[in-house]
Order: structure tokens, then C-alpha cells, then sequence
């Protein structure tokens, strides 16, 4: 009988070691899922960060080629920003800016 409970005491103890292991193991998973998911974002994030700058360096382009053959700039409004680029009514302000920015290289 003694022989039975201690059998019984280790199965409980395996049980209960299995059931830590299980509970890691799901810890760990998370953890890994977690991690997935943020350079799943940042990928996302690089991606539209690169649309963006390949967006900004078209138009800043159209504007240059604009001003290399003399056509005033239209005013326009980038993503969601509020302010112009240059004001239409004052060309040497634009030109300067266009002259000093460079578009990305």
C-alpha cells in the first residue's frame, strides 16, 4: 500500500511538472507572437515610410522640373498637413526653397 501512494505522489508530481512545462511553453509562445507581430508593424511602418518618400520625391521632382521650365508652382497639401509648400504668389520664395531643399538623393 505504501508502494501505491508513492507511486501515486509521483504521478501527481509529473502531472504537475508537465502542467509548469505546458504553462511555459505558452509563456514562451507569446512572447514569440508578440515579437512577430511588432516587426510585422515595423515592416508595415518601413513600407509606408518608403511610399512616402518615393511620393515626396515625385512631386518634389514635377515641382523642380516645373520651375526649370518656368511654370509657377501650384500650391498643394501633403498627407494631411495644413500648410503649403510654397505660396503661388511669390516665386522667389519657392525658388529659393526648391533651390536650397534638393529632393532626396
Amino acid at each position: 500500500m505504501n508502494n501505491n501512494k508513492a507511486q501515486h505522489m509521483i504521478a501527481i508530481h509529473s502531472h504537475l511538472d508537465v502542467r509548469r512545462n505546458l504553462d511555459q511553453a505558452k509563456t514562451v509562445l507569446e512572447a514569440l507572437i508578440k515579437r512577430e507581430e511588432k516587426k510585422r508593424e515595423v515592416m508595415e511602418s518601413e513600407v509606408s515610410l518608403q511610399r512616402i518618400q518615393m511620393k515626396y520625391k515625385n512631386n518634389a521632382q514635377l515641382v523642380e522640373n516645373g520651375l526649370v521650365l518656368g511654370i509657377p508652382p501650384a500650391p498643394y497639401k501633403f498627407g494631411s498637413s495644413e500648410d503649403d509648400l510654397g505660396d503661388s504668389d511669390d516665386m522667389t520664395a519657392s525658388r529659393s526653397y526648391a533651390s536650397q531643399n534638393p529632393p532626396f538623393a
